[in-house]
């Protein structure tokens, strides 16, 4: 009686949840060193592999030909994949159809109003079944590729004039959609800027990818997410040439990101192979970074372009 009893209540206790089994990176390596990372987006179709690199974020349509050759130079690295998700880019169309089966009429009605600053670019009406049935297909590609992880860029189309009545709840809606898809998967995946909806998404996302954070005073909006959760991010050394928004000093930032545990690189706005982490950049510059971790309030460098900083080869 007593094992019979004890068969019953093990049929119905509940199983023990299951570990997940997608990559989810730790905030730091074993001996308290930050992640290396690179953010190379160059549509070259050319990716560069620095030694000692653990992270790479490349975009999704170089990736099936550079994840074989980073992995066989370095079979721990980890491969984040970059697209965008809540915009139409019209030179994606001939990739879409013949690697993803997206035709162009998939698209029907979800075209919004153009990307300020991004030629050929359009919003898209995240709301719409079309655009999460065709996000499941770059995310599916992107498994296909063997991507370990996935960065879906303009995530925020409730902050932007989008032709669209978006709103923060819709986009809430949209990104929970993509990380659990993306878990199911069994990819990893990043909340890339939309930092007023933090609080509601830190816990469906792996990792946070910023841009900017530093020029808009935002950076400790990841409070939360950095207890637990890798805080990777870049700041543009010709941000006002390209963009129209302030250049920060690195000498000023990268002090303030290395003491929260961000890892931070100061880059081009063109993303190309060139650039250097803030953990370099201290090393390299120790005087400069200690007189910079005095000062409070802006970053905002002292001139507008500083890429003279800015080594061609990645010092990351």
């Amino acid at each position: 009686m007593y094992l019979a009893l004890l068969a019953v209540l093990a049929a119905v206790a509940p199983a023990a949840a299951a570990a997940p089994t997608w990559w989810r990176p730790k905030r730091f390596n074993k001996n308290g060193s930050l992640l290396r990372f690179n953010y190379q987006l160059s549509d070259s179709g050319s990716i560069t592999y620095v030694p000692g690199v653990q992270v790479y974020a490349i975009d999704f349509d170089t990736a099936k030909t550079a994840i074989p050759v980073l992995k066989k130079k370095n079979p721990a690295a980890r491969v984040i994949c970059y697209f965008s998700a809540g915009s139409w880019e019209d030179y994606r169309v001939a990739y879409d159809k013949s690697r993803r089966g997206i035709q162009p009429s998939d698209w029907g009605a979800t075209l919004g109003e153009d990307m300020e600053g991004w030629e050929g670019e359009r919003w898209v009406d995240v709301r719409s079944a079309a655009v999460r049935r065709i996000m499941v297909k770059r995310l599916k590609y992107c498994k296909s590729i063997g991507c370990d992880g996935v960065d879906p860029d303009n995530v925020n189309g409730h902050e932007n004039d989008s032709g669209f009545a978006l709103t923060q709840s819709d986009l809430i809606k949209f990104n929970t959609f993509l990380a659990n898809t993306s878990h199911r998967l069994g990819m990893g995946i990043g909340l890339k800027n939309g930092l007023d909806m933090v609080g509601a998404l830190h816990r469906h996302f792996d990792w946070a990818l910023n841009e900017e954070c530093n020029v808009f005073g935002e950076c400790d909006v990841y409070e939360k997410f950095a207890a637990t959760k890798p805080i990777f991010g870049v700041e543009y050394c010709n941000a006002y040439a390209e963009l129209g928004v302030d250049t920060p000093d690195p000498a000023c930032f990268c002090p303030r990101m290395i003491k929260a545990g961000y890892q931070f690189l100061f880059k081009r706005v063109d993303l190309g192979a060139a650039g250097i982490s803030c953990t370099e950049y201290c090393a390299k510059y120790p005087a400069q970074c200690a007189a910079g971790a005095k000062k409070t309030g802006s970053c905002k460098a002292p001139k507008t372009n500083m890429c003279s900083l800015v080594p061609s080869a990645p010092q990351l």
